[in-house]
């Protein structure tokens, strides 16, 4: 029987959402400068091995939108690239 603050997703296998994000956010920065489309970063996590792994449509677009309100993303769109800050963060952190 479930706890009530149990987690569903680790019940279940599932990505948390902070793993989404952080999957995305990673993607961005190693392909910045380019723009990458929503649609492409979707098909970048459908050909997962696992299917617990793959990240639906409106995951992506609702954890692309979390990380642009954190000013670590930007987007123009249907395209998504980190922003200078993150990029620079990222060199500073190793």
């Amino acid at each position: 029987m479930n706890s009530p603050d149990q987690p569903v997703g680790e019940e279940l296998g599932l990505l948390e959402h902070d793993e989404v994000a952080r999957a995305i956010f990673t993607v961005l920065l190693d392909r910045h400068p380019a723009l990458v489309s929503l649609e492409e970063l979707t098909r970048f996590f459908d050909h997962r091995e696992r299917p617990e792994d793959r990240i639906t449509p409106l995951f992506v677009r609702e954890c692309v939108d979390e990380l642009r309100r954190m000013g670590l993303v930007h987007q123009v769109d249907q395209f998504a690239f980190a922003s200078y800050s993150a990029v620079r963060a990222a060199k500073l952190s190793g």
